[in-house]
Parts: C-alpha cells; sequence; structure tokens
C-alpha cells in the first residue's frame, strides 16, 4: 500500500514539473486588454499526427488582433495523457486571453 502511495505521489510530481517544459506564449499585437480568458483543448491521436477535434490554431479561435496566446500541457492534461498514451491519444490546452 504504501508503495503505491510513493508511486502515485512521484507521477503527480512528476506531471507537475514536465507540465511547465511545454508551454509556449505568444502575444498578437498589443497583447490582452479586457482580461477575458477562453480555455479550448485540442485532441489529438497517433502523438499528434491526427487532430480529433478541430483543426484550427489559437490565432483562429482567438478572433481578434489583440491577445496573448499560450498553449500548454497542463498538469490535468498530463494526467490525462498519463491514462490515454497507451491508445495515442493526447489532450494540449490552448489558453487566449483578450
Amino acid at each position: 500500500m504504501r508503495k503505491s502511495i510513493i508511486t502515485l505521489v512521484l507521477v503527480l510530481s512528476l506531471a507537475v514539473v514536465m507540465s511547465g517544459c511545454v508551454t509556449n506564449h505568444n502575444t498578437i499585437g498589443s497583447g490582452p486588454h479586457s482580461g477575458n480568458k477562453e480555455v479550448h483543448y485540442q485532441w489529438y491521436a497517433l502523438w499528434g499526427l491526427i487532430y480529433l477535434d478541430t483543426e484550427k490554431d489559437g490565432g483562429q479561435l482567438a478572433g481578434t488582433t489583440n491577445c496573448r496566446i499560450t498553449n500548454q500541457y497542463t498538469p490535468i492534461d498530463c494526467i490525462i495523457n498519463f491514462f490515454t498514451m497507451a491508445v495515442t491519444i493526447q489532450r494540449r490546452s490552448i489558453i487566449i486571453e483578450k
């Protein structure tokens, strides 16, 4: 029982630490002004070769010329991907600040 708890804590810690390694911030125009935030999720199969959702990127989802787009694997994405990786499905978060 104790080994399984230690293993779970290590996996969750790794998910939190590794999620910061693949974050990408892009500022379009003069950046966000209103403080509105939208979160979108993209699902992929075969390690990113096939889109399972919309094929829009963050710029198309934003629909504006002044915003900040953050593409990242959040800790929740890492946990979901840990369980779905066996069937080659991954999730990525796109955060748009307008």
